[in-house]
């Protein structure tokens, strides 16, 4: 093995890139002291895998990473060796490979990085390389200053190693030891294995001796239960005697209370006199007191509507003197967007005339790049036609080589061919006759054998063909069983989460979730009784409110019970509806339409126990597309309903407008339900789907078992055709031997030795022809040479004028895009103000009217309130008269209950 060249990179004193080539000729490296000569035998060392720093001088492994001034240190030391191998030395993985490249890369962060034709591989890949060749670390091919005397001096057992080296036997001996150790390695194994199993057998007998103590448990915990059942069936007897002596008094205390009870009913009857006259009497009562409520409701309303009243002039002054101050800041916004817009216009033109002077440079410059692209590109591939030529030449002249080398030792073992044959053919007329017979018998069993043989073969073929679909088939299904399952679970962890949090009450008040969670037998929420188109879910729980979280009962009489929990227990506060308790359908509002608007029913699909209250509550609500179009429809005369848009903005019948984000970032409580019931519909899907996949699974298993069965069945037929085919054709050949020594080998050997000598002449001229192409190529190889050299350097001249042009280009393409990003932003801006200035003009005109109708509706509001109050000092006078009332009738109730206790 010959070194071919030697490539340093930040190895030592090579800072740069240095290939040396050891052509055929070169004997030594000489030069001054210093000049690294000895780093290149360093080099070598540490490439084919040394360790010691020690032995390349230095004090660690870092030091061979090159350290020179402040900007050229290397952060890496790279060494790469190339090793002819046309010989054909190297291990027989690389048999056929005439060149073989090793390199070690070392990072000052330690990383370590060994190839092998460029292939990462371990350092004891590269020590099995040039294992019993003579190179590497520690070999005789590399002899330092002062080793000389090591070898003269060198003990029997370093000589012995060192024979051994140059023998070739090292390799085997440290395979023998890696095949020693893994044996030893495998025995224990085998020792722990017998370990486990002795183990697993002291487990196995407890586990018995555990399952018989079960058995006998079962058997006494059966005979326990029999005598249970006796021991109740006697009890039950003797409660049925106590219960007959029970009767039997009973029976004895009812005749001695038929007396009493005649006496008893006498008082009764008097009893009952006075209770008609109080009943009268509390009748009397209970009429002023409903008088007295209702005038105390007419007053309430009186005093709520007086407050009303009170809160709607206090908006009315407030929207008149807003709407005066807006007015006159819209004008002042419009003076100064209308000065702003002329400047940007000013600057609008001026950057677009800047924008194109620099479009037309920028036009030149690409010109000149494309230019000096074409023409660097026609150099490269004038580069590479010559690189082709060049190795197409090598290829050439190494496959002459090749051939050359070939003949001539071809020539060789023909003429030891022919001497050999010329000794063979005295001994070729014998032992004739008595091989024919056996040949033929031994064919005759060979062809049946063989039939059937082929036989099996078709079978296992078929068989083969069949598992190999069937194998497929299978890993389709699991891998599909896999998808299947995660996307299950995903899905149900999902769904989990969702109900985890529906469970914890985690959305819901803290009364809902106390009502919930208690033993009163709540339905649910009423979110649990609507089903809402899908995107509609946060719109319709922003209008319902906290009637989505009210709690729905069944009967009415669990209604007192709820509201008790909550005061008894201070659960919080909550709201609470009884099923099927409504609004009557003949006097719930009938939805109206408008223009532009849809009304919330048309998204909602409420179940039978809240479809009253829910539809008597969205009857008044409608989806509008923004608060502009609800505005204009207020104005075309739609009041007293509530308007939401899209984004939960509400206005409500008295003009209030309620927006902004509640803080809550999590789902609705619809939203979620919606997702849930989504989620359940989805994981039945998934779980039919994986049952089904799950099932041809298990077809297809049972199936390749079948089929792998008989597929050993056949191949242990075919092992016993096999050996006796081997058998036969064992013998054939011995007798085909002896056939063809005696009957052939006598001609065959004469038109041989014939045909060797004109073969033998042929090669002569042969190789004399491929002298002479071998010389034609080297000659040709010379010139493309030299032609490659002068067009590699024409290459880098021009590609540093194309870098050069390229530079200029990304400067001018760098420009203008700054030019067209800053005229793009005037321009949007020149729009934002346009539209700005026509908003505030639009503005400005709806605030002139809107300053009008808050003048007149003032002085409107005050009129009714004042009308207001007249009404509730009378509602006040009649409450008084009303509770005298009832004083009076409460004393005739007080002497009519003094009577019925004297009774």
């Amino acid at each position: 093995m010959r070194l071919r060249s030697l490539t340093l990179f930040g190895f030592k004193s090579f800072p740069v890139k240095t290939c040396i080539r050891f052509v055929p000729g070169i004997s030594a490296i000489v030069g001054p002291n210093g000049c690294g000569k000895s780093n290149i035998v360093d080099a070598i060392r540490w490439v084919l895998g040394e360790q010691s720093s020690r032995m390349l001088r230095a004090r660690s492994m870092d030091d061979v990473i090159y350290t020179g001034p402040r900007g050229r240190e290397r952060n890496f030391a790279r060494v790469s060796l190339v090793i002819d191998n046309e010989q054909g030395l190297a291990p027989p993985e690389f048999e056929g490979i005439p060149e073989i490249e090793i390199t070690r890369t070392l990072n000052r962060t330690g990383e370590a990085r060994y190839q092998i034709n460029g292939k990462n591989c371990r350092l004891k890949d590269i020590q099995y390389l040039f294992m019993d060749t003579g190179a590497g670390t520690r070999s005789y091919s590399i002899v330092d200053q002062g080793q000389v005397t090591q070898f003269v001096e060198m003990g029997p057992e370093d000589r012995r190693r060192l024979l051994e080296e140059v023998a070739g036997v090292s390799r085997f001996k440290v395979r023998r030891s890696e095949a020693l150790r893994r044996m030893s390695s495998t025995k224990e194994n085998l020792d722990r294995l017998g370990d486990l199993w002795a183990e697993v057998d002291r487990h196995r007998r407890a586990l018995s001796r555990q399952a018989n103590k079960t058995r006998l448990y079962l058997d006494l915990r059966k005979r326990k239960e029999r005598f249970e059942k006796a021991l109740l069936f006697y009890e039950w007897q003797g409660n049925r005697q106590r219960l007959s002596s029970l009767e039997a008094r009973r029976q004895d205390i009812q005749d001695t209370l038929k007396p009493l009870e005649i006496g008893l009913s006498s008082a009764e009857l008097k009893m009952e006199g006075l209770k008609l006259e109080l009943v009268q009497a509390e009748d009397r009562i209970r009429l002023l007191r409903k008088g007295l409520s209702k005038a105390e409701e007419r007053l309430k309303g009186l005093l709520d509507e007086e407050k009303r009243a009170e809160k709607v002039l206090l908006t009315e002054q407030n929207r008149f003197e807003n709407a005066g101050r807006r007015l006159s800041e819209i004008r002042e916004r419009k003076a100064l967007e209308k000065a702003r817009h002329a400047d940007l216009l000013g600057e609008i033109k001026r950057f677009d005339r800047q924008r194109n002077k620099a479009g037309a440079r920028l036009d030149g410059f690409r010109q000149a790049v494309e230019e000096a692209l074409i023409y660097t590109r026609s150099l490269g591939r004038a580069v590479e036609e010559v690189k082709v030529e060049l190795v197409d030449l090598a290829a050439n002249r190494a496959r002459l080589e090749s051939e050359l080398k070939a003949l001539e030792g071809r020539k060789i073992r023909l003429k030891g061919r022919i001497e050999e044959r010329s000794l063979q053919l005295d001994d070729i007329s014998l032992e004739i006759s008595t091989a024919n017979h056996e040949l033929k018998r031994l064919r005759e069993e060979l062809t049946g054998d063989e039939h059937s043989l082929a036989r099996l073969e078709e079978d296992k073929v078929v068989l083969e063909r069949e598992i190999s679909d069937m194998k497929d088939a299978r890993d389709s299904l699991s891998s599909q069983r896999l998808s299947t399952e995660q996307a299950l679970g995903k899905v149900q962890a999902r769904l989990d989460a969702l109900r985890s949090i529906v469970d914890s009450g985690q959305g819901y008040s803290r009364g809902t979730s106390a009502l919930l969670a208690s033993g009163i037998g709540p339905e649910g929420v009423v979110a649990d009784f609507i089903q809402v188109k899908d995107g509609y879910e946060d719109v319709i729980e922003a209008a319902l409110g906290m009637l989505v979280q009210s709690v729905v009962l069944r009967r009415r009489q669990r209604l007192q019970q709820a509201v008790d929990f909550l005061h008894v227990h201070g659960k919080g506060r909550t709201g609470m509806l009884v099923a099927g308790y409504g609004p009557s359908p003949s006097r719930r509002t009938v939805s109206q339409r408008f223009h532009g608007a849809v009304s919330l029913l048309e998204f909602v699909t409420p179940a039978r126990e809240v479809s009253l209250q829910v539809s008597s509550l969205l009857s008044w609500w409608y989806l509008v597309g923004s608060l502009d179009d609800a505005f204009r429809l207020i104005e075309e005369g739609a009041t007293g309903v509530f308007f939401i848009t899209p984004s939960q903005e509400i206005l409500t019948p008295w003009f209030e407008v309620i927006a902004g984000n509640s803080g809550d970032s999590g789902p609705g409580i619809l939203a979620r339900n919606t997702e849930i019931r989504k989620l359940s519909k989805e994981v039945k899907d998934l779980e039919c789907d994986l049952k089904a996949v799950v099932d041809r699974y298990g077809v297809v298993v049972e199936g390749l078992n079948q089929r792998l069965a008989r597929l050993r069945a056949i191949t242990s037929n075919k092992e016993g055709f096999l050996s006796k085919i081997l058998a036969a054709r064992e013998g054939i050949r011995a007798l085909e031997f002896k056939q063809g020594t005696l009957l052939d080998k006598q001609e065959a050997v004469e038109l041989e030795l014939d045909d060797l000598r004109q073969e033998l002449s042929g090669i002569a001229s042969s190789i004399s022809g491929l002298h002479e192409k071998v010389t034609d190529v080297r000659a040709r190889q010379q010139d493309a040479e030299g032609r490659l050299k002068g067009r590699e350097e024409a290459l880098g001249q021009q590609r540093a004028v194309l870098a050069r042009r390229r530079d200029r280009l990304k400067d001018a393409e760098v420009e203008l895009a700054r030019l067209e990003a800053t005229l793009k932003a005037h321009k949007n801006e020149e729009s934002r103000l346009v539209s700005r200035l026509e908003r505030l003009a639009d503005e400005a005109s709806g605030l002139e009217g809107l300053v009008e109708r808050a003048d007149k509706n003032l002085s409107d509001r005050r009129e009714t309130l004042e009308q207001i109050r007249q009404k509730r000092i009378a509602q006040e006078r009649v409450v008084t008269q009303a509770q005298a009332n009832i004083q009076a009738e409460g004393e005739i109730v007080l002497g009519i209950k003094s009577g019925q206790q004297e009774v």
